[in-house]
């Protein structure tokens, strides 16, 4: 349904059901449960968007997109049109502090080059060693399995000798934060040599020049055990990101399902929800499935306009572990040329520490200043201020 909203769909497809006396949705079976007559039965309302989207799957580890069903769209609605408007009211907002005529030529361009898209990005992993650096930061070995992660995962009621051999998320987070510095290196390498000039190279193909670009200083890492629920329908501008800041995703973990990653739109308000990776295709996950010593192994990274796209994730019904990269990069220009809203607040931007800049120096991106220390802008581990509460045995009932 391109270039359709929700709301618009529902609208047609309900009048085409009225008209013929059939259902537009009859051939997709949304989790191997009887049919429900969508024009009958009212959507059932929570506050937890991932609640409303289990129960209206039956909790099935795979989500139909291709078409997104009906009845499904029913149901999300309400927890879309909260993210869209909140996208939009950010979006004003920024306009106003901004000026009109520089924010619509800024959006302008960013809209006509490929960044605005969601594309992908080939990769050696053999040549930047990610994944096994990250592993050392946690505390692990170099072939230790995070979609199995859970196996190894207990929670806090068992004694100290029990504790001792379990390996869980939240110490892994904390040896991270105590050891993060030989990932942040590898990682700043990552995009000064994979991402910069990829972004660059779309920039001048739209004829828009680019000699310097600011990117996350450290990324944020997304550990979604089985049944774990991460994040509901929101675009990131309603946060406070740059309008055409550029999120690139890498995901450390084969998936055993397409739709147990990442949901997005293709275009804003297009509202076209799909999995970014597709299991199926041959977009290869970093993970420590894949020989990390193959020259020829092409690892892709995917990117896509995050701020302005609205995307979401479902809860976690496979038997593996999602793990992820995520983090963002902006054209110096527009990184400038936009102005930051008072609501919601530009904390990336307000102050020094978020943002890395880096500057084309011939056919290198050389980095501006020694590396930035993480903080609580970047999200978990960062926000936690006292792990020692946060790791202690709970208490018995």
């Amino acid at each position: 349904y391109p270039g359709q909203s929700t709301s618009a769909i529902i609208e047609r497809i309900l009048q085409t059901e009225k008209e013929s006396g059939t259902t537009e949705n009859e051939h997709i079976d949304v989790s191997r449960s009887p049919k429900k007559d969508v024009t009958s039965t009212p959507p059932r309302h929570t506050n937890w968007f991932g609640e409303t989207l289990a129960i209206a799957t039956n909790h099935a580890a795979s989500i139909p997109y291709d078409p997104f069903p009906l009845s499904l769209r029913v149901e999300i609605d309400s927890h879309i049109r909260k993210a869209t408007a909140r996208r939009s009211q950010a979006l004003q907002a920024i306009e106003r502090a901004t000026g009109e005529p520089v924010y619509k030529k800024s959006i302008s361009e960013f809209g006509a080059c490929g960044l605005a898209s969601i594309g992908s990005v080939r990769f050696g992993m053999h040549k930047l060693p990610l994944l096994p650096t990250l592993l050392q930061c946690f505390g692990l070995k170099s072939d230790f399995d995070l979609s199995k992660l859970h196996h190894h995962h207990r929670d806090n009621n068992q004694n100290a000798n029990q504790a001792k051999s379990i390996v869980r998320k939240d110490n892994l987070f904390r040896h991270l934060t105590e050891h993060y510095h030989p990932f942040q290196q590898v990682f700043d390498e990552f995009v000064r040599t994979v991402c910069a000039p990829y972004m660059a190279s779309k920039l001048q193909d739209a004829n828009i020049s680019c000699d310097e670009i600011y990117y996350q200083a450290f990324p944020c890492i997304r550990m979604i055990l089985p049944g774990e629920f991460s994040i509901g329908p929101h675009a990131d501008v309603a946060y406070g990101h740059h309008p055409c800041s550029v999120n690139f995703y890498l995901l450390l973990t084969e998936l055993e399902d397409s739709s147990a990653s990442l949901f997005v739109e293709s275009k804003p308000g297009r509202e076209d929800w799909h999995p970014l990776f597709d299991k199926d295709g041959d977009e290869t996950a970093y993970s420590s499935d894949t020989k990390t010593d193959s020259p020829s192994l092409q690892v892709v990274l995917k990117h896509f306009a995050g701020a302005l796209c609205a995307h979401w994730t479902p809860v976690n019904h496979t038997s593996r572990a999602r793990v992820s990269l995520d983090f963002r990069l902006i054209a110096g220009a527009w990184f400038h040329d936009v102005s930051r809203a008072d609501a919601p607040r530009d904390v990336y931007r307000e102050r020094d520490g978020y943002y890395q800049c880096c500057r084309r120096q011939q056919e290198a991106w050389e980095r501006d200043g020694p590396l930035l220390v993480p903080d609580a802008r970047v999200g978990f581990p960062w926000t936690v201020k006292n792990w020692d509460w946060i790791l202690q045995p709970a208490l018995p009932p």
